[in-house]
């Protein structure tokens, strides 16, 4: 898990650790409804400026299995979406790098919903970068 969606707007910076293609998930508490409606987007920075945002919607979720199941979490792809190039998420990001990402949530999900971060080829590592909260510099 790489952050709790708490708020409607997150920041924090990523160092990606591994190798792509990478898969941003949204991990749901197992008592939320079958029929959720939230949105948003995410955004991974640099200093050179914007290096891709993801619109994301409860309405093109596409579920996945690999999140630890001993407490059931869903798991849904936020990520699973191209641009209007035709790109995958994953081709803007280099392992080593570290980005800035600002989540904002236009409809927040369901209570106790947390976001994580994994590398595909590497199915169990769920941290597939580390983290620091931008507001208190805290990893």
């Amino acid at each position: 898990m790489i952050v709790r969606c708490s708020t409607n707007e997150l920041r924090f910076s990523m160092t990606v650790q591994h190798s792509s293609p990478y898969a941003l998930v949204i991990g749901v508490p197992p008592a939320s409804p079958d029929e959720m409606n939230f949105g948003g987007d995410v955004t991974f920075s640099q200093s050179t400026g914007t290096v891709v945002r993801i619109p994301f919607g409860s309405d093109r979720l596409v579920g996945c299995n690999w999140l630890p199941s001993s407490n059931g979490i869903r798991g849904f792809i936020l990520s699973w979406s191209t641009n209007n190039s035709g790109e995958h998420f994953s081709e803007h990001l280099v392992k080593g790098q570290t980005y800035n990402v600002r989540v904002t949530f236009s409809n927040m999900p369901p209570e106790g919903s947390a976001l994580w971060f994994s590398s595909i080829k590497l199915i169990g590592v769920f941290s597939g970068c580390s983290v620091t909260d931008q507001r208190s510099g805290k990893r």
